[in-house]
């Protein structure tokens, strides 16, 4: 079963907290019958401040993701609002994309988080796709763009916090970005959403064995039907 409802696609999410009370946020919108909008992000810090913070993000994306199609409208409105109550030493991560039911299209706005990562099933590739942006809470004056892509039946689209890479084993060597597409494109010939995040999380599990996670962990999982 989805994690939820968009026509076309089928949405998985894993999100581990290393402390009881984590910095990671992930959201959905319906922002129309054509238009449904996917959130995630990291706030800086661990516990009960980054969580307050992550209240006041939630807050202002399920007000703007309603008001607002276009996710670069979103983002700048979101900016505008938290750099007025980010503490002086915070930023936040924040990554919003909408999927175009009709166009069969992801359009994305990125504040500093992880570059998302599709998988092309017609060309059986894996890639970030680059989308700069400026962390939220830095500059008042910052000017959010939209990146977008089309989809077909088979593509695989993962959005994720940076803790999924910051996975560290007793040699103290990093999982990494390489390993993490490299684990993504073998999930994404295994079948569904929550099979590829399952076969991700056994392989960061191989690799961390008994190490501690240190880090809040965050995968969205979209598979294109």
């Amino acid at each position: 079963k989805s994690a939820v409802e968009i026509p076309g696609l089928e949405v998985a999410v894993m999100n581990f907290s290393a402390l009881e009370m984590g910095g990671d946020y992930y959201d959905f919108a319906k922002v129309s019958d054509r238009y449904f909008g996917i959130c995630v992000g990291d706030v800086a810090g661990k516990g009960i401040p980054a969580s307050l913070q992550m209240m006041i993000l939630r807050t202002l994306f399920r007000h703007l993701s309603t008001e607002k199609i276009y996710p670069a409208d979103v983002v700048n409105e979101i900016n505008k609002n938290v750099i007025k109550d980010l503490e002086s030493d915070s930023f936040i991560t924040f990554l919003y994309c909408v999927y175009d039911a009709e166009e069969r299209k992801m359009i994305f706005s990125n504040a500093g988080n992880c570059y998302p990562a599709h998988y092309s099933k017609a060309g059986d590739i894996i890639e970030p796709v680059e989308a700069p942006g400026l962390l939220l809470g830095v500059s008042a004056d910052a000017d959010y763009n939209a990146v977008s892509f089309k989809l077909n039946p088979g593509d695989v689209i993962a959005l994720y916090t940076d803790g999924i890479f910051d996975v560290v084993n007793h040699k103290k060597e990093i999982w990494g970005e390489a390993r993490f597409l490299q684990a993504l494109k073998q999930g994404a010939h295994l079948g569904s959403a929550e099979e590829i995040i399952e076969h991700i999380m056994r392989e960061i599990t191989n690799f961390k064995g008994a190490e501690k996670q240190f880090d809040d962990m965050t995968l969205i999982v979209i598979k294109v039907l």
